[in-house]
């Protein structure tokens, strides 16, 4: 197990457990899956995992998932989302088409990493981001609100629902 540098275990302090951070360190993207120990034990190793970048242009902001299936005797799903309008969050978002990601599955007790793997970068990274981005300068000054916006992507869109968007490729 490898101990996490500090900007990892900053942001994953502030997530609970099987949440996903994603953070830009040294050049790369890492997505970050924190886990409880005793649930690492059933994760396939080395994981295998399918994503996909999404953009959902809502009324007061655009809000741009990451979508993550982590194939599993039963499947783990969860989303990172991005707010155009976070100078972070963008950068990320810019800079996920031009690496790959790193996967870390993260034992969220010693906050160390239990496994790794590399993926590729969404293939319409690129698309996503610039779409965001024309979005967003669409939006009248002042009635931009990424919160409400992604409160009403979760209620009308179940991480089940949203796995049904691309097919299945592990």
């Amino acid at each position: 197990m490898q101990i996490l540098p500090a900007p990892f275990r900053s942001a994953l302090q502030t997530i609970e457990y099987g949440k996903l951070a994603v953070i830009g360190y040294e050049g790369q993207i890492h997505a970050l899956f924190k886990t409880p120990q005793e649930a690492i034990r059933v994760v396939s190793r080395p994981p295998r995992i399918r994503h996909f970048l999404f953009l959902a242009p809502m009324p007061t902001a655009p809000v741009v998932g990451w979508f993550f299936e982590i194939q599993d005797e039963d499947p783990i799903q969860v989303n990172a989302f991005f707010n155009v309008e976070d100078p972070i969050q963008e950068a990320i978002l810019a800079q996920l088409a031009e690496t790959e990601v790193h996967f870390h599955i993260v034992d969220g007790d010693s906050l160390t990493i239990a496994d790794s793997a590399r993926i590729p970068s969404p293939f319409n990274a690129s698309k996503i981001h610039a779409g965001a981005l024309s979005f967003a300068a669409k939006i009248a000054l002042g009635r931009y609100d990424y919160d409400s916006a992604r409160a009403k992507f979760e209620v009308d869109y179940s991480l089940e629902k949203i796995a049904t968007w691309l097919p299945t490729s592990f």
